[in-house]
């Protein structure tokens, strides 16, 4: 397959798992089209216009040999896409809900997809971050299940919220567990 078709294949996926983010999440912001899949030595990431409003997700070129690295790559950035953001790095609430869609939101996979992800989280050193994004992501799922769509109802750029927002939407989470939601720590 041409890297044009592998990108327009990829542009289709990444649509599905948008519709998929929305409907569990609520809507994205629309102020930013989506304009499609790039690859980049820069990847992943999303990449904006500099002079309009659109975004792209952009995937490592690796993932031209790895289907399953893309397809996690892909569901990761499209987190991303519910409210962009020009100055990264993302709360670890959004990066935290980011890698759980990125592991588990996905349905055209293989049988070890899920494994692998978890394994490759828990034993690379790039990991990490993401792993500690994805505790605290679960920590807060399991104080309020539908926390995401209770917070995203009120406030729906992550990068707006803060401590107090939450703890005032979720009264049951602790200061503690609030600020970690709120810090901002370069992933990679």
């Amino acid at each position: 397959m041409c890297e044009t078709d592998l990108l327009a294949e990829k542009r289709e996926q990444a649509l599905g798992l948008l519709a998929e983010a929305e409907r569990l999440y609520g809507p994205r912001d629309a102020t930013y089209r989506f304009a499609g899949v790039a690859l980049d030595p820069e990847g992943p990431r999303l990449r904006f216009s500099p002079t309009r409003e659109e975004t792209w997700i952009v995937l490592s070129p690796s993932t031209i040999t790895y289907p399953n690295q893309a397809l996690h790559q892909l569901a990761h950035e499209v987190i991303h896409l519910l409210a962009p953001h020009r100055s990264p790095p993302a709360v670890m609430l959004e990066e935290g809900l980011a890698v759980h869609f990125s592991v588990y939101a996905p349905t055209f996979i293989p049988p070890t997809y899920r494994l692998d992800a978890l394994k490759h989280l828990s034993t690379s050193p790039e990991g990490r971050n993401y792993l500690d994004a994805l505790c605290v992501y679960n920590e807060l799922v399991a104080i309020e299940p539908n926390a995401i769509v209770v917070l995203r109802q009120k406030e729906p750029k992550f990068h707006a919220m803060d401590p107090s927002f939450i703890m005032c939407m979720i009264p049951r989470v602790r200061p503690e567990l609030a600020a970690r939601l709120c810090e901002r720590r370069q992933m990679r």
